[in-house]
């Protein structure tokens, strides 16, 4: 095999069209529901999610505020290893994920308020 002599030996090789035509359609939804009402709606449920693990004896990564709120929430609760939390979810059909002794949730505008109560309902 050859290989060009210039920059042009870094192009891709197939156009990722498939993955094109998914993202145009993720902004489309985007901008159809506007982002700032995406961005509320997040913020909301995430806000509801946190006081749902607080209230249950978890806790946060850090303190949300209006300020530095965003679409995650890692949560761990003391002498329970989040690992088994997650499995747990996980056999419940809650989408979550083991990070550094934590559990991410990352609820998005398209869950409604009983999903996250859902959600806080099967925390062990």
């Amino acid at each position: 095999m050859a290989l060009r002599k210039d920059a042009g030996r870094y192009e891709c090789g197939t156009l990722n069209t498939i993955g094109c035509f998914g993202l145009r359609a993720g902004i489309e939804l985007l901008l159809e529901v506007g982002v700032e009402n995406v961005a509320r709606q997040v913020q909301f449920l995430t806000d509801r999610l946190t006081a749902g693990a607080l209230a249950k004896g978890y806790e946060t990564l850090c303190e949300r505020t209006p300020a530095n709120g965003a679409g995650i929430v890692s949560i761990r609760k003391a002498g329970v290893d989040s690992r088994i939390v997650w499995k747990q979810l996980r056999e419940k059909g809650i989408t979550a994920a083991p990070r550094q002794g934590y559990v991410r949730l990352s609820p998005h505008f398209y869950l409604s308020p009983s999903d996250i109560d859902h959600v806080v309902d099967e925390l062990p």
